[in-house]
């Protein structure tokens, strides 16, 4: 972002000074989307208010509504209509209209008397021969119906009455703003207005501007300064030279009219009026548009960098505007950046008396977080609408992503909206697209619209709970969550925080960021309850973890952040369905123990990655327990289907387990992270984690009455994870979630059908709920011309996987944005690709 002046340096004026405001006015051609965006870049950058003018373009008043809702903070205005198009009645119904949908903002009321090719020419109105005249009555007409008076007026331009406005208000009422150029019109402000407008005048000539309405106002009787001098302040960050031209053309099509020929005169510009009168007399346009010098283009039209163009407007000020009123020219290469940048060296750096200028600039940024945060969600849902037609894989290759950003940090910040543009341009291309109704790879890993919302409010909230005393509602919704979990799933009652009598429990449950988190803390608490490193307890160099070939590869690596070394995992023997073999575990425990080694823990998994295999957990139990080995089940993917009844097999065994974890980012609607970890005896887990600094120390933990998940977990601090679970059980409710895991587990069966009737596929591992791993019967060459064509088609994306030296090809299914008609084209795709 372009440095900027402070436009809140002490002057004379800085009592009467406000905020800028930004009209739509200089681009309305750009269209509507160009004028919401404005608006919502105003509220971003701190702007007091956004106008508009009518011509023959946008309807004024619909303009501001929409405004009005896209920015839920600024002022409005109109600046200005032509008086002689509009009744004061109609013109103040339009105002106060505004007024009631946003009562406790500034609506200004800005007219003006436009000109004869406006009025006559191109709405076929009448323009009149006394327009100061209509000027009055209409002003007086106006003032009267926004002040809720009955009003009768008889005068050669309006009989009316009895008639009173029929909109209600509170206290607060649209202000009347006068355009005006000129010594009666500018006195007339001064006598009848809340507010001036100047437009199409130099800084140089608003004192005598403000001369004048300060004579009406004495006139009038009205105390000095009862006006707020406001002007349209014409201003683009682009480059100068470029943007005469246009300049030129532009104050050209004002010159044409004779009041702004006059004000250009006053202003200083004598001879190019006179020169452009020369020509016009004659015809000869374009000679004409050249007498529009330089110096006149440059004082009016004010073209340059951000410096320029943020010492012009403090320039409006110094002359004794109130308010500047930005007028952006869009003269640049790429026209809404150059309204973008504008705005930005035009944005008010609002300055506190004390000088905080940190929470100042935060006021800022939250002065927009409405606009912007309605953007990102339109943002999201449109993207999940999206997913259906982008490539399920990105095809850029490496470094393409650094390669399209600026190699250097931003100096100054507010560029916000050009980051949300980056998301489109450079960040989408290089997604795969998780929620997308082909992405069949790795496991699901479902985002659902409560979820994000949950995630937002938490963001916002920033709690931090790692103690109770941090956040009680932290740890307090999370042990309500896992209970819950607890008895959705089917799950033991050892597991609960509150047993169902309301006893506090000896185990319970905690929120992980991942699997691989939850399995290295059971170890962690496994290695506490066998003393392992104590001064008589056993070595961590001789302790021995045990899982399968089949196991998660993280239970290597969370065994060796434990300090056990990779060489004493064991891989313990499968049996044909890929589950871990009892018989074998028996065999090498005993093997381990006679070498003097000390076994501390087995980790069963329900739901294998490659497979989605199930070990045995009753009979692994057999062998665990009588030699007070930990057995921990890892059921990441698999667990969410406990849910349902019909599946609460998957977890079959795990009332005699240690511990168990399950991943609700994976297939319960809860986007990453999220995952659900238990112990049976809680001491274990937080003697092995708990170290308390005094600085750390409260009364309620020192004396046990509450649950400090610090101790729970290896890091300290902790998100508020638990606000997701809380929003989706309460939005789909346990039958939802069913219905979701159904779904996915009858598409997988449908499939599986399809393949057991096809002569070129075949499974090489049994369907495991909505897990499907299938290979072409030709062999692994076969097999990878399948791969290859799944990965070539944009629709789709599956994951490799090696089932007894075979390679195959894993479909996972789970999205919620799937469907059967998804799976079926898929099938087809494959069928075709198999037959080739």
């Amino acid at each position: 972002m372009p440095a900027r002046i402070d436009h809140h340096a002490a002057t004379s004026a800085d009592s009467r000074r406000t905020r800028p405001g930004v009209t739509f006015a200089s681009f309305q051609a750009l269209g509507m989307d160009a004028g919401l965006e404005a608006a919502r870049w105003a509220e971003e950058l701190g702007f007091n208010s956004f106008w508009t003018a009518e011509t023959t373009g946008a309807e004024a008043f619909a303009t501001l509504a929409a405004a009005g809702a896209a920015a839920t903070r600024l002022g409005l205005g109109t600046g200005v209509l032509a008086l002689q198009l509009r009744t004061p009645l109609l013109a103040v119904q339009g105002a106060a209209t505004l007024q009631a949908l946003h009562p406790d903002r500034e609506i200004s009321l800005g007219v003006g008397v436009s000109s004869p090719v406006v009025v006559d020419r191109w709405h076929g109105a009448t323009y009149g021969d006394a327009p100061l005249a209509q000027a009055r009555d209409w002003m007086a007409v106006a003032r009267a119906l926004i002040g809720g008076d009955k009003v009768r007026h008889e005068s050669t331009h309006y009989s009316l009455g009895p008639t009173r406005l029929g909109v209600r208000l509170d206290h607060r009422r649209p202000r009347l703003v006068l355009g005006a150029l000129n010594t009666q019109m500018l006195r007339l402000a001064g006598a009848t207005a809340d507010g001036v407008l100047l437009n199409y005048l130099p800084a140089s000539a608003v004192p005598w501007c403000i001369q004048q309405v300060r004579t009406g106002e004495q006139t009038a009787g009205r105390p000095p300064g009862s006006v707020r001098i406001s002007a349209y302040v014409h201003v683009g960050v682009c480059d100068p030279e470029v943007a005469r031209p246009k300049g030129r053309r532009d104050l050209f099509g004002y010159a044409v009219v004779p009041a702004y020929a006059r004000a250009f005169t006053r202003a200083g510009f004598g001879e190019e009026i006179a020169a452009f009168t020369a020509a016009m007399d004659v015809g000869d346009r374009d000679t004409a548009i050249t007498a529009m010098s330089d110096a006149m283009v440059d004082a009016i039209d004010i073209c340059g960098d951000a410096a320029t163009v943020s010492d012009a407007v403090e320039a409006y000020h110094q002359a004794g505007v109130d308010e500047a009123i930005i007028m952006p020219l869009p003269w640049g290469e790429d026209r809404m950046a150059t309204i973008r940048a504008t705005m930005e060296a035009t944005a008010p750096l609002r300055v506190s008396t004390d000088g905080n200028i940190r929470r100042e600039r935060l006021s800022i940024a939250e002065s927009g977080f409405r606009t912007q945060g309605h953007q990102m969600i339109e943002w999201v849902a449109d993207y999940w609408q999206r997913t259906d037609d982008l490539p399920v894989g990105p095809s850029v290759e490496p470094g393409w992503v650094r390669d399209q950003l600026d190699p250097h940090p931003p100096q100054l910040g507010g560029d916000l909206a050009g980051a949300l543009a980056d998301l489109d341009r450079v960040i989408v291309p290089a997604l795969t697209h998780w929620q997308a109704p082909g992405f069949f790879g790795y496991f699901p890993a479902n985002a659902s619209p409560p979820a994000v919302l949950a995630e937002l409010v938490s963001a916002g909230l920033g709690v931090q709970g790692m103690l109770w005393a941090t956040s009680p509602a932290v740890t307090e919704l999370e042990q309500h969550m896992l209970d819950w979990l607890v008895e959705a799933c089917g799950l033991p009652e050892v597991f609960r925080h509150r047993r169902a009598d309301g006893s506090t429990g000896e185990g319970g449950g905690v929120l992980q960021d991942s699997a691989s988190s939850g399995t290295l803390c059971a170890i962690l608490a496994a290695r506490h309850r066998l003393g392992i490193g104590t001064s008589d307890g056993p070595s961590v160099d001789d302790c021995v973890v045990y899982g399968t070939a089949e196991t998660h590869s993280s239970l290597e690596k969370d065994a060796r952040v434990a300090g056990i070394p990779g060489s004493r995992v064991r891989a313990v023997p499968t049996d044909p369905d890929l589950a871990m073999d009892p018989s074998a575990l028996k065999t090498m425990l005993a093997d381990d123990q006679a070498a003097g080694l000390v076994p501390l823990l087995v980790c069963a998994t329900a739901g294998t990655t490659s497979t989605g295999a199930f070990d045995p957990v009753e009979a692994i139990a057999e062998v665990t327990e009588p030699l007070g080995i930990w057995l921990h089940v890892d059921a990441a993917w698999a667990g969410s289907a406990a849910i349902d009844p019909e599946y609460r097999w998957v977890i079959a065994g795990v009332e005699r387990a240690d511990s168990y974890l399950f991943n609700p980012h994976k297939w319960l609607m809860v986007n990453f992270d999220c995952s659900a970890f238990w112990v049976r005896d809680r001491a274990a887990l937080t003697e092995a984690l708990s170290i308390v600094p005094e600085y750390l120390r409260t009364a309620r933990s020192d004396a046990g009455e509450v649950v400090d998940f610090r101790d729970w977990q290896v890091p300290l601090g902790r998100r508020f994870r638990s606000l997701k679970l809380f929003f989706v059980l309460r939005h789909y409710g346990l039958e939802g979630l069913r219905e979701h895991i159904r779904a996915g587990v009858a598409d997988a069966t449908w499939l599986e059908e399809q393949i057991d009737r096809h002569s070129n596929l075949e499974l090489v591992a049994p369907r495991s709920l909505a897990l499907v791993c299938l290979a072409h019967v030709a062999g692994d060459e076969a097999t990878q011309h399948l791969l290859d064509a799944i990965d070539s088609d944009p629709r789709y994306l599956c994951t490799r996987t090696l089932v007894d030296g075979r390679l195959a090809v894993r479909v996972a299914i789970g999205s919620p944005r799937t469907t059967r008609a998804t799976v079926e084209g898929f099938w087809r795709f494959i069928d075709t690709s198999a037959s080739q």
